[in-house]
């Protein structure tokens, strides 16, 4: 239905677009039956990999509903997740292989260090899902420079959204070539990726009480370094008062 607005209801492009999976891994902490990675949900999610068409219910502009026939065969279809600690699943496997003796020692190539379609079934998935994903791309963790990278030169950096609401309030905002680095660390210590940002900025705000320096008459705020271990080194600029000159008009008559 997302695509089919995106497309401007043009059905055919929609059916064209592209669709992201997130969390594809996803295991809730109670093993409820709504685990991804119980059959469940993969035998729906077959369906769409498989290609098929679907019935996408949704309303007229009369409010009355309607069915649209949408084919899912020609979808792009991107599936992510972390699947966190599947390298010893892998580790396992490897171990076994090399019949366990000297296994810390054994050189792995690197090709048998990727993760394999068994180990992503012991993970979880399901084989004849992991079989329509016939390419796997692995991205490495966030480190200091790409976690830097984001908070510059991103169009949706945190750093920029909360700049751009805080010159609402008409006050500059500027951050000091040694506040990334070290705001960068703080982010990475929550160990929850590129998410971490939102938090740390968050915690940083609520801090140097944001909303109070907002209301007080202050026409720039710099963030340094400083400011990430010590809240109150914040450099706040006043607002410069100008004085009214009233000058008496004389008219000549």
């Amino acid at each position: 239905l997302g695509l089919i607005r995106a497309a401007h209801g043009d059905v055919k492009k929609a059916e064209k677009g592209i669709l992201a999976i997130d969390e594809i891994d996803k295991k809730s902490n109670d093993g409820a039956s709504q685990d991804v990675t119980r059959g469940a949900v993969q035998n729906e999610l077959l369906t769409l990999f498989d290609g098929a068409t679907i019935d996408v219910t949704t309303k007229d502009n009369d409010g009355n509903a309607i069915t649209i026939p949408f084919n899912t065969s020609r979808l792009t279809i991107i599936a992510s997740g972390a699947f966190e600690d599947i390298e010893k699943i892998r580790d396992r496997r490897l171990k076994k292989q090399s019949g366990g003796v000297g296994f810390n020692n054994t050189i792995i190539k690197d090709d048998e260090k990727k993760i394999s379609s068994d180990d992503y079934v012991n993970y979880g998935m399901m084989r004849q899902l992991m079989g329509r994903m016939p390419i796997i791309i692995y991205l490495n963790k966030h480190d200091k420079n790409s976690i830097i990278n984001i908070l510059k030169n991103s169009l949706l950096s945190p750093l920029k959204i909360e700049e751009k609401l805080i010159n609402e309030d008409g006050i500059e905002v500027e951050y000091r070539e040694d506040f990334y680095p070290k705001f960068a660390e703080k982010v990475l210590q929550l160990k929850i990726g590129a998410r971490g940002i939102d938090r740390a900025l968050q915690d940083l705000l609520s801090d140097i009480h944001i909303e109070d320096i907002r209301s007080d008459e202050v026409s720039k705020i710099i963030f340094t370094g400083d400011v990430i271990d010590d809240p109150s080194k914040v450099i706040l600029i006043p607002r410069v008062k100008e004085s009214l000159n009233v000058k008496k008009l004389t008219r000549k008559c």
